[in-house]
């Protein structure tokens, strides 16, 4: 994530994409209860959303995170259940 994103967004700085991804998603997503506002807010916003996502095989993951030193795991994918995406 962007330095002070977070921060951007509790002073109210949110772009329509935000309001946008939420109606588009719909009941489609299952946000956590420890997920704060802001959080939310950042990842359904287009712009902090995403933009330097990568899925890889499971089996591949460790390799990629030691050539690139500022890559994390951030999920996993699975068969899809009840929701397209839980974030927890």
């Amino acid at each position: 994530m962007l330095p002070d994103v977070l921060k951007l967004i509790r002073r109210g700085m949110l772009t329509r994409g935000d309001k946008n991804n939420r109606v588009y998603v719909g009941e489609n997503v299952r946000i956590g209860r420890d997920v704060t506002p802001e959080m939310q807010s950042a990842l359904f916003d287009p712009q902090t959303a995403g933009g330097l996502l990568i899925s890889l095989p499971e089996a591949a993951a460790s390799a990629f995170l030691h050539d690139i030193d500022c890559a994390t795991v951030i999920g996993s994918v699975s068969e899809r259940g009840e929701y397209l995406i839980e974030v927890l």
